[in-house]
């Protein structure tokens, strides 16, 4: 058995000195072969790492924004400036001569809008005597004046001359003066002044794209004369 156990022991030495001595290692046979020395770790000598290389950043082309060429059209659009301009033109006393002015401008491709104001007209020169308190004070006078005989005679029964006395409207401002001097020789006062009356007028609001000219009062016209007003375009 000692015997048996001593030449186990000779093998299994025999085994360990074949690899180590005998038999090269894969890397050191690889290394041999290629003849490239076994790679080392290095350690400066201040046992600092070394600091990382830093490489430049490559500037890269921006390419330039793509314009497309310009055309004849959108040269026209790019040319194009200014803003709109507006007027108004009247006034007109009816709607007829209003609409065929409106007419002629939107024939020049010009954009029109009629509107309509109220204006206070002399109608003649008035005699009259002004609005009492009361309708039974109105009453009284009227009553009063036709007992002296005085005719044309009326009392304003609405409106701002409510209850006033109206003694005769005259074209003539030299007739009105005379029927208001005939009744002070009779011991009254009424007054004279001018009688107004209420009536439409028409204006024509006109704009003008951009680059147009707007016309002249004078062209606009389809009779009479006209007043051509410069106004501020109102953008809606």
């Amino acid at each position: 058995m000692k015997i048996l156990f001593l030449i186990l022991l000779l093998l299994n030495l025999g085994l360990v000195a074949w690899h180590y001595w005998i038999v090269p290692q894969p890397e050191q046979s690889r290394a041999l072969e290629s003849g490239v020395p076994r790679l080392r770790l290095w350690q400066p000598a201040d046992n600092r790492a070394p600091a990382p290389s830093v490489t430049a950043p490559t500037q890269v082309p921006v390419p330039a924004t793509h314009r497309p060429p310009a055309t004849a059209e959108t040269v026209s659009l790019r040319n194009t400036g200014g803003a709109p301009s507006c007027a108004e033109f009247g006034p007109f006393d009816d709607s007829d001569a209003a609409s065929r002015a409106a007419a002629v401008l939107k024939a020049r491709g010009i954009a029109v809008i009629v509107t309509t104001r109220t204006k206070a007209v002399q109608s003649g020169y008035w005699v009259y005597f002004p609005p009492f308190a009361t309708y039974d004070a109105a009453k009284a006078m009227e009553t009063k004046l036709r007992r002296r005989g005085i005719k044309d005679v009326f009392i304003v029964g609405e409106g701002e001359q409510r209850n006033a006395i109206s003694l005769g409207v005259f074209s003539d401002p030299a007739r009105a003066a005379r029927r208001r001097d005939a009744l002070r020789k009779l011991g009254f006062k009424p007054k004279l002044g001018r009688r107004l009356r209420d009536e439409d007028r028409y204006w024509l609001r006109a704009t003008a794209a951009a680059g147009e000219v707007l016309p002249q009062a004078a062209s606009v016209a389809t009779a009479g004369t006209l007043t051509r007003r410069t106004l501020a375009c109102v953008t809606q």
